[in-house]
């Protein structure tokens, strides 16, 4: 049950449609009756997990802790998108770029990273519970495997993180664009720039992987074969807008010189359809 509702990684592949569409929403009555369903689901699999633990029995705490726990997971990604509405189309800023290049840049909010956190927050619980039934129930020790997985699969993201991890955003310089997630930084030239399936970077010949390192829940939606996914979910304009802008500035390079300024800004307006939006200042 926790993979078939679960934004994230296998559920976001194979759980329903209607969990991603609510997810991606904003603020609508489709996003609060995710949010109302997954608080109630989690609320009753959190009950039935702490009576597993409490009798001592590992392996039914681990199967309902990943659960309800996954549960808790979907209501801090819907809470969290609903404070910061996805696809907001307030467009972008003018920024530094990583590289120190002036940039026309979508920041992604701080919130972008809730739902990573709320993962690792997920998987520690689940593995601290079913220690604690095993404790309880003085088990063999044959009943901890199931924690001993989910460590290997937290361990890995971890390892990755122990170099910080950024909300980061898409950045567009005169030069190329940049793209910052978790503890990953990625440039390509615009020269190289090849894009594919929603908004992903092609692994084309140019393209520089600065610091590696997927982080946890790129949505599957993102993923498109072995292309870098540019996850969208907390950019401030939709991810159509944004392909149809890179791929302006690719086959348009006198464009790139305003990168980084507000003439950039103002373009982007006209190409998201809302000419109302104006640069800063």
């Amino acid at each position: 049950m926790a993979q078939f509702i679960a934004p994230a990684a296998w559920g976001a592949r194979n759980g329903p449609g209607i969990v991603r569409r609510a997810l991606d929403a904003g603020r609508t009555w489709r996003a609060g009756l995710l949010l109302v369903f997954s608080t109630l689901y989690s609320l009753l699999f959190t009950v039935v997990w702490a009576v597993t633990v409490a009798v001592g029995r590992p392996l039914l705490s681990l199967v309902f802790g990943l659960a309800c726990w996954s549960g808790w997971v979907v209501v801090v990604d819907a809470v969290g998108r609903w404070v910061r509405a996805p696809h907001a189309d307030a467009g972008p800023v003018l920024a530094t770029a990583p590289s120190g290049l002036p940039a026309t840049a979508w920041l992604r909010p701080g919130w972008a990273l809730a739902r990573p956190w709320a993962v690792v927050a997920a998987f520690s619980i689940v593995v601290v519970g079913e220690v604690v039934a095993w404790l309880l129930g003085d088990s063999s020790a044959w009943t901890l495997i199931g924690a001993g997985l989910v460590i290997l699969l937290l361990v890995p993201n971890l390892w990755l993180a122990r170099r910080g991890v950024q909300a980061g955003g898409l950045f567009l310089t005169a030069q190329g664009v940049e793209h910052v997630w978790g503890p990953a930084h990625t440039r390509v030239p615009w020269e190289s720039l090849e894009l594919v399936g929603p908004l992903g970077l092609e692994r084309t010949p140019g393209l520089e992987r600065v610091r590696r390192g997927e982080w946890w829940c790129v949505d599957t939606t993102d993923r498109s074969g072995r292309a870098i996914p540019i996850p969208s979910a907390y950019l401030t304009d939709r991810p159509d807008v944004l392909r149809r802008l890179l791929i302006d500035h690719v086959t348009r390079p006198a464009q790139r010189t305003a990168l980084g300024t507000s003439r950039s800004i103002e373009w982007a307006a006209t190409v998201a359809g809302l000419p109302g939006r104006t640069a800063p200042g």
